[in-house]
């Protein structure tokens, strides 16, 4: 639980590698999460990639996290963020195709 929480100050903070290696440490010491920490977690490095831009990344984790979640609000929290990150994939992407038409 301590790794969970510094994972998310170093996330609000802008450490996302930190955040994730932080996340990482958590899984390992408790692999068999009954909890529902674990689907959490997904949602918590799906915030981290998609902070990074790694969209893909992150959409993988929050739909692992809004199928293993057994609680509805952690399902509704990892639908929420799916909602924003492919709001935020498809804009980079039109901001890309708009700035390689001006080049």
């Amino acid at each position: 639980m301590a790794c969970d929480n510094l994972g998310m100050c170093h996330d609000a903070l802008g450490h996302f590698e930190k955040a994730i290696g932080l996340y990482g440490q958590a899984q390992a010491m408790e692999e068999e999460a009954t909890d529902g920490r674990s689907a959490e977690r997904c949602i918590n490095l799906g915030i981290c990639y998609r902070n990074m831009s790694d969209h893909k990344t992150a959409i993988k984790l929050l739909e692992e996290a809004r199928v293993i979640a057994e609680d509805q609000n952690v399902q509704g929290k990892a639908c929420s963020n799916l909602g924003t990150c492919y709001c935020a994939w498809v804009s980079t992407i039109y901001h890309i195709n708009q700035y390689s038409a001006q080049c």
